[in-house]
């Protein structure tokens, strides 16, 4: 069904074009001017209009950032999606779609759990039979091949991913308690997303257990009369946001989809909420191994050189000054090159080694724990300790009596 506003003469040429896709696919497309006045609507969705017009303001930058070269993408999280795609008279706005089947009881609980205006939670409801289910990666693809059709252009995917045109995340949504005191939007935890993403592309899982110990209190049940369906749909939104920001942080991006689409449809799978959240954490692993793997294969001569040095001198006392006249390089110059390679400082790369030793000291008990800071080069226990904890989130004679 076609509606037509004020100067839709504009899309003429366009509209057997789109309202085939709209056939096929079954998403809403909005045809836009290029200060966002409607000229136009393909979409079965009789409240498609007021759904729009009760969403504009957490639409408007989507709207905005489309470029003539490549689409823009919003992920929101209660699980609804968009693109954009600009044109020389306007914009189209395509969707929303959600990435996983749901069925309407757990669609209307996901919005009614939200912080949306009750005129968006409404008309989200509302227009449940005509949100498509489309899955990340066709969804990115329809968005590329719309947008090449529109404005021939010949963009690939891997050129949308080398470029971080994937989805955004809203960044005025309300964080929620922790504490479980209070109802949430969201079974994942969105507000810690540049804590994850930042502990996921060191590749280190020490790094990332820290981080996670962030969420100790976060309780996964209690948020939903229908909490099974609608944490599967909250994952998505997750898993779609962890995809893209691993691949603005520089990991493969046909590999990250390929993990993102493997985790969406494994926790679809789950028969309970342990799960999903035991599918969470194994996919926050993983994309910390292949940046890991990655970083390791992308090593300079001299980063390698030095993590090599540090592990050969890691029961001593390191001096920077003298791993690099080892390597033949001046302090600064070897700090640049670690920072580029790891993303973290030298002395954080020693302190983590010697962490590592310092476990398998503990865990072989090799010697007493009041030698352990004297055999690996530190000044004193307290330093050693408060070093330890840093990156194991526990204290040794803790790690001690656990292991």
């Amino acid at each position: 069904m076609i509606t037509k506003y004020n100067n839709y003469r504009n899309w003429s040429e366009y509209e057997n074009t789109l309202a085939h896709l709209n056939d096929l696919t079954g998403i809403t497309i909005y045809l836009l001017s290029s200060d966002g006045h409607i000229e136009g609507i393909i979409s079965e969705n009789d409240m498609a209009l007021q759904l729009y017009i009760a969403s504009y303001n957490r639409l408007k930058k989507t709207i905005q950032d489309a470029c003539f070269e490549y689409p823009a993408f919003l992920s929101e999280e209660h699980g609804a999606s968009y693109f954009s795609i600009r044109m020389s008279h306007g914009t189209l706005l395509c969707g929303p779609v959600v990435h996983l089947k749901i069925k309407e009881s757990s669609y209307i609980d996901q919005f009614e759990q939200s912080e949306l205006s009750v005129a968006e939670k409404l008309r989200y409801i509302d227009s449940y039979a005509h949100t498509p289910v489309i899955d990340y990666k066709h969804f990115i693809e329809l968005a590329v091949m719309l947008n090449n059709l529109i404005n021939k252009q010949n963009i690939s995917l891997n050129s949308l991913v080398r470029h971080k045109r994937l989805f955004n995340l809203k960044e005025n949504t309300k964080s929620f308690s922790l504490s479980g005191d209070r109802s949430t939007q969201s079974q994942f935890p969105f507000e810690f997303r540049n804590t994850v993403i930042d502990a996921m592309r060191t590749g280190d899982s020490l790094v990332l257990t820290n981080a996670l110990k962030q969420l100790k209190s976060w309780r996964v049940d209690l948020v939903s009369r229908y909490p099974l369906k609608s944490s599967k749909l909250s994952f998505a939104a997750f898993a779609g946001l962890i995809m893209s920001e691993s691949v603005n942080a520089g990991l493969d991006g046909n590999l990250a989809m390929r993990l993102c689409e493997y985790y969406v449809d494994w926790a679809d799978r789950a028969r309970n909420i342990e799960e999903i959240y035991g599918t969470f954490i194994k996919m926050l692993y993983d994309y910390t191994d292949r940046f890991y793997k990655q970083r390791k294969q992308q090593l300079s001569k001299l980063s390698a050189e030095f993590e090599k040095y540090v592990y050969s001198k890691a029961n001593e006392r390191i001096s920077l000054t003298e791993a690099a006249e080892t390597l033949n390089v001046s302090p600064q110059y070897l700090c640049k090159k670690v920072k580029e390679d790891f993303g973290v400082s030298p002395n954080k790369i020693i302190h983590k080694i010697k962490t590592k030793e310092a476990k398998r000291i503990l865990k072989a008990r090799e010697m007493p724990l009041s030698e352990i800071w004297l055999h690996l080069g530190y000044c004193d226990q307290s330093h050693f300790n408060k070093v330890f904890k840093k990156y194991t989130g526990i204290t040794p004679s803790e790690y001690l009596q656990k292991s």
